[in-house]
């Protein structure tokens, strides 16, 4: 976890030493459900699908009036679920390909993100009831995980018979992009909340243990609904 401690360290000095400058300047933490789209992690077509919990920490520096440079790092819980039985033909084409058909374990998030205020409030005058924003950015994540892969399957007349489970442990790190959208408070005072919803798209299709394709989309997803508790350290 080291190599994660040194890219919050580099992230939270450079949005300071860049964008040195007051105004909507805050720390935020959420919690909230969050799910992965990964090929063994729920049938989907069916809504069938592990809801669990996800935390951020955020670090928001202004850039202008608009825009805002945000530093999150966060934890989200992962569990495949084991919605495919292992008579299934799904766990079949993974058994024979060496591919996991169960995981549990964390994934471990950073990144910088850009964001768009949508309705900035206007020094001088009465700030909007609410802000909207929107972000895009670059990451870095990183799973541990337990996995479970199918060996050796005996089938008779094409049902399942016996087979011998391999557990094991591993991990991958891979970039990815986050896109945020939220609406947050504007109370007026130290303390506001937002209410966001993230969708971090990862470059890899490995954080699962399987690269054996069934969804729709090549990468794993990780999708997120959060509760954010803003402190402010400055602001307009």
């Amino acid at each position: 976890m080291k190599w994660l401690i040194t890219i919050v360290l580099f992230l939270v000095c450079f949005t300071q030493v860049v964008f040195a400058q007051n105004g909507r300047q805050y720390i935020s933490i959420g919690v909230g459900p969050s799910m992965i789209y990964a090929d063994n992690a729920g049938i989907y077509s069916q809504f069938e699908f592990q809801i669990q919990p996800v935390v951020t920490l955020a670090y928001n520096h202004p850039i202008t009036s608009e825009f805002d440079l945000r530093s999150t790092i966060g934890g989200q819980k992962l569990n495949s679920g084991g919605f495919d039985p292992l008579g299934s033909y799904r766990v079949a084409q993974w058994s024979e390909r060496g591919q996991a058909f169960d995981f549990k374990g964390m994934a471990y998030f950073a990144d910088v993100m850009p964001t768009y205020i949508i309705n900035p409030n206007t020094p001088g005058r009465a700030g909007e009831i609410v802000n909207f924003y929107v972000g895009l950015g670059l990451g870095v994540i990183h799973v541990q995980r337990e996995q479970q892969t199918l060996r050796d399957p005996v089938y008779v007349n094409n049902v399942f018979v016996s087979g011998r489970i391999e557990e094991g442990k591993a991990n991958n790190t891979a970039l990815y992009v986050p896109l945020r959208l939220g609406v947050s408070t504007n109370l007026e005072y130290d303390w506001d909340v937002s209410f966001e919803l993230s969708a971090l798209t990862t470059t890899s299709s490995k954080l699962d243990g399987n690269t054996y394709q069934y969804k729709s989309i090549r990468p794993e997803l990780l999708m997120q609904f959060q509760i954010n508790i803003i402190r402010y350290l400055s602001r307009w």
